[in-house]
């Protein structure tokens, strides 16, 4: 049966429907410029208002896929249609020769486009088979209980007991009676309280649990026993043979898996040519119309190349079928078709104004509007090659008026703005290059003056600082200006007008920092550099006692920032300090002295004087005093005590010794006989000392 299509044509629009149309086109117009509201309301001429119809197509499509070849496939007798069953004890025919062509075989019609997969036998090549794996049994023991019909209770896991709820499996409960304390409580004679031990527990606080046994009871489940039936065969020990499925014969032969998924497109398209905004636009006004009979036996694709009807309607269509034929392949196949149909419509207002056709694209009752031919831009490329013109002959003021005009009729013209950014461009470029040649000039100038005119020691960077705020001054000047050269098209007026206006920025800067600012690089640059050294030299402030290398640096940095700008007054101030300071050092130096030689003078005792000279040493070392005259005394005093010491070493004392006329020798050899009893002689008068001889050491002694 081939593809049916009845299209609409396009109706043309009586005055009356096409008065909202019309004011709302000039509305539009009217709005895209004030300076053609007045060309558009005097030129502006409808000649044709037409209804176009739009048609959107959806093609619901099931999609059959199956694999390149088929495979060895054993099932249960039942699980065969009974048409497909072969005899038994009957040769079956001939199989196919070719099976590798599985389009060949039919599958199955399918009532609608849900998806669905079944597996389909090919035909003469079935056959009937004893099952193997139950034995012609029909039933197979259970794997799970091993054909016992038991299985492990999973309530107590086998055990066949469980925890005493009771006792929670601690054997013992607590006593009711005292609340497991052991001990009743009760009162007493004025607040005073006595516990006695529980007679009900004896004090323990603890019952024997009598609904367990060791804290445990038989499991609820099993009764005790630890097994129950296995839930897969039910306590049989015994299920149907998962192969024959209790028949006791299969079907073996060669079989295919076929897929089937449903596919949907969509497309729309216009009775007539139209822009694609259009339909878009006619979007919101389809309504469903009904479907068209697309048969299963043909290729979709042929069956719309069969179609009698409008070139545009068949386009429309020729769209699904290319998107369908992009999800079909040698494995996959359409098996079932159903075309919807819906329509809506858009209207077109065509016409002319001004000398140029237009056409446009509108909705009831929507306000956008889509231009297909718009007369404005007509207009405005009319315009545009007038300004190319001007520009080709060098008349850039010609040229920049007539693309601006342009613009009014449209504001996105290509070659209208092309024009202009050629126009900023140029301007640009000689704005960028006056404002680096006045920047340079500026620097030079005002370095010179820097270089010349200015005292101080850091010129370099305010060299530096002054060409940089040149250029920063330049470019400002030169951004400000730009807008302005703009509108001078004339090179003889624009580039003196920009060499002035950058000659007065200069000068107006320089007099601005200079005079009403009082900023001196230089002078800053100096007094920053002096505050740098003082910082760093002096990390934890000036020393507030005297330190020479301490003058000498602040003498010397006096001596270096003298003849610049900076301000000395903190280096003054404490360079007059440190020679306050000085004059105090010298006046304690002198003091210091005068008691030193006081002390060394004196007639005090060597050790007197020593510890008097420390003292003093280290009294005036806090002061930061020369201690040399100290460690001469010192020294002196201490050369007077050795020289008294080794004077007094080098007499020496002799020693004689003379035997005592009364001391009689031992009598006897027997050193262990006891002496006679005799009362103890008196000793004798100490001897006077020995007078002292000239050899050291030498000394008598008399018994």
């Amino acid at each position: 049966m081939p593809l049916q299509l009845t299209t609409s044509s396009p109706q043309e629009l009586s005055p009356e429907d096409l008065a909202p149309f019309k004011e709302t086109l000039l509305a539009y117009l009217r709005a895209r410029n004030a300076q053609t509201r007045q060309q558009v309301d005097s030129n502006l001429h409808i000649t044709v208002g037409e209804k176009i119809p739009l048609y959107t197509f959806t093609l619901q499509v099931l999609l059959e896929s199956r694999g390149p070849k088929p495979e060895n496939v054993t099932k249960a007798l039942r699980q065969v249609p009974e048409k497909d069953r072969p005899a038994e004890n009957v040769l079956p025919p001939a199989p196919p020769k070719d099976t590798n062509d599985l389009w060949q075989f039919s599958t199955e019609p399918r009532p609608d486009f849900s998806a669905y997969e079944n597996t389909y036998f090919v035909p003469n090549t079935l056959q009937v088979r004893e099952c193997n794996d139950c034995f012609q049994r029909g039933e197979t023991g259970c794997k799970q209980c091993f054909g016992k019909g038991e299985e492990a209770c999973q309530n107590c896991l086998g055990s066949g007991t469980q925890s005493c709820l009771y006792c929670k499996g601690l054997e013992k409960v607590t006593c009711i009676r005292c609340g497991g304390e052991g001990r009743m409580t009760a009162g007493g004679v004025q607040g005073v309280t006595r516990a006695a031990r529980c007679d009900a527990c004896s004090g323990t606080g603890k019952f024997p649990c009598t609904h367990c046994k060791e804290g445990k009871v038989p499991c609820a489940v099993c009764n005790g026993g630890g097994k129950g039936p296995c839930k897969k065969c039910n306590g049989q020990g015994k299920m149907a043979c998962p192969t024959c499925l209790g028949d006791k014969k299969i079907v073996v032969g060669l079989a295919f898996q076929a897929d089937f998924k449903p596919f949907q497109v969509s497309v729309k398209g216009l009775a007539v040519p139209g822009p694609r905004e259009a339909m878009e636009l006619a979007a919101p006004t389809v309504q469903p119309v009904g479907e068209i009979a697309v048969s299963a036996d043909e290729p979709f694709e042929k069956q719309v190349q069969n179609l009698e009807a409008g070139v545009h309607g068949r386009a429309t269509l020729q769209q699904l079928s290319e998107k369908l034929r992009a999800r079909l392949s040698s494995n996959t196949r359409a098996v079932k078709y159903r075309l919807e149909v819906a329509e809506g419509s858009v209207v077109r207002v065509s016409g002319y104004c001004a000398g140029q056709e237009f056409s446009f694209w509108m909705a009831a009752g929507r306000p956008e509007i889509i231009a297909e031919k718009d007369p404005l831009s007509s207009l405005s490329n009319s315009v545009a090659v007038a300004a190319e013109e001007a520009l080709g002959t060098g008349d850039w003021k010609k040229a920049a008026d007539l693309a601006r005009e342009t613009l009014s009729y449209s504001p996105g013209h290509l070659t209208a703005l092309a024009i202009l950014s050629d126009w900023r461009k140029k301007v640009f470029r000689e704005c960028l290059v006056a404002v680096c040649v006045s920047a340079a000039f500026g620097a030079v100038f005002f370095s010179s003056l820097i270089l010349r005119a200015e005292k101080g020691l850091h010129k370099t960077g305010a060299l530096f600082q002054v060409s940089a705020l040149q250029f920063a001054v330049a470019l400002a000047v030169g951004v400000v200006a730009f807008p302005f050269l703009l509108r001078l098209y004339t090179i003889k007026v624009r580039w003196p007008a920009l060499v002035g206006v950058l000659a007065a920025g200069h000068f107006a800067y320089w007099i601005a920092v200079q005079w009403v600012l009082g900023w001196n690089p230089v002078r800053t640059a100096d007094q920053a550099s002096l505050n740098r050294e003082l910082a760093e030299h002096f990390k934890f402030g000036v020393a507030k006692v005297f330190y020479e290398p301490d003058l000498l640096y602040l003498q010397g940095l006096y001596k270096t920032y003298k003849g610049s700008e900076a301000d000395l007054s903190d280096l003054q101030a404490n360079l007059d300090k440190q020679l306050d300071l000085k004059k105090a050092h010298e006046h304690d130096q002198k003091m210091f002295n005068a008691k030193i030689a006081e002390v060394a003078s004196s007639g005090l005792p060597a050790a007197k004087k020593q510890e008097r000279l420390q003292e003093l040493k280290t009294y005036y070392k806090l002061l930061n005093v020369d201690l040399s005259a100290a460690d001469d005394a010192l020294d002196s005093v201490g050369e007077d005590v050795r020289r008294a010491t080794t004077a007094s070493n080098t007499k020496r004392t002799r020693i004689t010794i003379i035997a005592h006329p009364k001391r009689r020798a031992a009598v006897g050899s027997n050193l262990r006989a006891r002496p006679a009893s005799k009362p103890p002689a008196k000793s004798p008068p100490p001897a006077k000392p020995a007078k002292k001889n000239a050899v050291r050491g030498d000394r008598r002694l008399e018994f």
